[in-house]
């Protein structure tokens, strides 16, 4: 075999081996933005009961409301998720933690906004 073919092999195996890595990179971004935000909302909501930081923005009083809708829009997308998902350890897990989702809700249906 001559050189310059070998070196052609060489570049396209090379090519090939960035274009896997790159494609292994982008699916963990992936993955993490949609199962570890959720897992790490889902533990923000269990242990302090209060809606997740990254859920938050500055409202203004008129807007509390229609911010209280989004915010348990969003927790029924999590419990949707909870239920669905095949993470969770047992069937005994995912029904504590639709449970503790449930009563959380509640909460946040009848706290005032700032305690949320």
């Amino acid at each position: 075999m001559d050189m310059p073919f070998l070196a052609a092999m060489l570049l396209l195996l090379l090519v090939f081996v960035a274009l896997l890595a790159l494609a292994v990179w982008i699916g963990k971004i992936v993955v993490e933005r949609s199962v570890g935000a959720r897992h790490r909302d889902l533990d923000e909501i269990r242990t302090d009961g209060r809606v997740p930081e990254r859920w938050r923005r500055a409202v203004t009083p008129d807007a509390q409301a229609a911010e209280r809708c989004r915010y348990l829009a969003q927790l029924d997308k999590l419990v949707g998720y909870v239920r669905s998902t095949t993470l969770v350890e047992d069937e005994a897990a995912r029904s504590e933690v639709l449970s503790e989702l449930a009563q959380v809700r509640s909460a946040w249906e009848t706290k005032p906004f700032d305690e949320l």
